[in-house]
């Protein structure tokens, strides 16, 4: 055999057993899987780092807060688990001693209810329950648990667990009593309240000194005036009531809508407008101050009258967005003391008014024609403002009533239970507020036939909740509903 022939067999005969075999590669196992979108990541996030050198460390917080948010949820899913434990023992423990407790020969009465006989008490390290609900409650807690008078006498108690600061001394038996105070302390809570006390003292200083000059110059005001229209050196002034409040309608509510929380007046509306029903005839509508406290399910039509056509407009905008669906509704631009459509043409169930005697040019005609249109058995409901229990209050009130009927329409003196003993109402209900300058009545018609009220009454109007307001000097175009508490003039209400 040739050379070039035996190189050639020696090259190709690999399989022999003679020759040292080739060491075989390690198994794919074993070596790390290439992974091409892994590896595009990096070469991305690699690049970028050239751009944004911060990009790693945001990448770490980001992957710490993930941590952080995993960890608090597993500490509160623990906690809620322990807490779902407690309230299982303790139901069960209530349950075991209404059955031990119960009379002989009575059947228990969760008998389906399996109690076992040693029931484990549950032990909460006192460190968690320190942690998780504060030292006071997790001390009483933790004795109420291990110390309870339940326990049989037979278990031992348990090991009480280690302290949380082993450094600190603790005293072996409880406080029974906090530590007296020192004389600095004593001192400083002494300095404390005096000064609380002083600065009550002199805030009720300050403010009877300041009723005092107001009643001081108001009463000398008035009888200088008094004198002047007893001698005839001047007429006393009159003020257009429909004219203020048809100059501030666009403010009134803005105006009113602070002092009205601060002495409590939306809670007097709502107890007023409680139980309405039936027929509603609201005089003095005002801006509809009263619209929020309407139980619209029980009404069954509703009609506003006011003087004032703009005071008028802003009710009925502000009715129409609180009940949009609600079409029992009709509006009047009238006084209230002239004929008033009803949806029957045989009266009202009720009839309210807030704040209107005020502001009419003739308040007891208003009651009188109020009580013309109320159904016999209805009622009808004022609120209003006038004069005060106290001489020294009326003598302010009166004084500035013409400065303050020229800036709201108000005249804030009037003598209410005056007007009603005028106007022949049956009063079955008076409540007075804020220094009796407040005014809560609940009356009734005197008794009349039906035939008498229908003479009295208006024709029956037609209730076109859309209707635009019907204007000064014409009847209502539609019959009412529920009733409204702002303050016009001649039929609005005023605060």
């Amino acid at each position: 055999m040739s050379k070039k022939k035996q190189k050639k067999t020696s090259t190709s005969g690999l399989s022999s057993p003679s020759k040292p075999s080739v060491p075989p590669r390690p198994h794919a196992s074993n070596k790390p899987q290439y992974d091409r979108a892994a590896l595009r990541e990096d070469l991305v996030l690699g690049r970028f780092k050239s751009f944004d050198p911060d990009a790693e460390a945001r990448e770490k917080q980001r992957a710490a807060e993930a941590a952080e948010a995993a960890a608090a949820l597993a500490k509160k899913r623990a906690e809620r688990l322990t807490f779902t434990r407690l309230i299982t023992w303790w139901a069960s423990k209530t349950i075991e001693a209404r059955k031990a407790n119960a009379p002989g020969g009575k059947k228990p009465q969760y008998a389906d209810i399996k109690i076992p006989e040693h029931w484990p008490t549950p032990q909460i390290p006192r460190e968690e329950l320190q942690r998780v609900k504060g030292p006071r409650l997790s001390r009483t807690l933790y004795w109420w648990l291990t110390a309870s008078k339940s326990t049989p006498a037979s278990r031992t108690a348990p090991s009480r667990p280690p302290p949380k600061y082993p450094a600190l001394q603790l005293s072996p038996e409880k406080p029974t009593s906090l530590a007296p105070l020192t004389t600095t302390q004593k001192a400083k809570r002494a300095r404390g309240l005096y000064w609380i006390a002083g600065l009550g003292v002199w805030a009720m200083t300050s403010y009877g000194a300041y009723l005092y000059l107001q009643y001081s110059k108001a009463h000398r005001i008035y009888e200088q005036n008094e004198r002047e229209y007893a001698l005839g050196a001047k007429s006393r002034p009159e003020v257009d009531t429909l004219e203020v409040y048809e100059g501030i309608s666009d403010r009134y509510d803005a105006g009113v809508r602070t002092s009205e929380r601060f002495i409590g007046m939306p809670l007097l509306r709502r107890w007023m407008l409680w139980g309405l029903e039936g027929d509603v005839l609201e005089a003095s509508a005002g801006t509809g101050r009263n619209n929020p406290y309407y139980n619209i399910g029980r009404i069954s039509s509703i009609t506003m009258v006011d003087n004032s056509p703009k005071m008028l407009e802003i009710a009925k905008s502000d009715f129409h967005k609180r009940y949009p669906s609600y079409g029992q509704i009709a509006f009047a631009a009238q006084d209230a003391s002239e004929p008033i459509s009803s949806p029957s043409g045989e009266g009202f169930d009720r009839v309210v008014q807030t704040m209107g005697l005020c502001s009419q040019k003739s308040p007891v005609d208003t009651l009188r024609n109020l009580e013309r249109h109320c159904k016999p058995g209805g009622k009808i409901l004022l609120l209003e403002h006038g004069r005060s229990h106290y001489a020294w209050l009326n003598s302010i009130l009166d004084t500035y009533v013409l400065d303050h009927a020229r800036s709201w329409g108000c005249f804030w003196n009037r003598d209410i239970g005056q007007l009603l003993r005028e106007s022949g109402l049956v009063v079955t209900r008076i409540s007075r507020f804020h220094l009796g300058t407040t005014w809560l009545i609940e009356a009734s018609p005197r008794p009349r036939d039906a035939a008498q009220v229908r003479d009295e009454t208006a024709q029956p109007g037609s209730l076109a909740g859309d209707r635009d307001c019907a204007v000064k000097g014409q009847p209502a175009s539609g019959a009412a509903h529920a009733t409204d508490a702002s303050e016009s003039p001649g039929g609005s209400t005023a605060s």
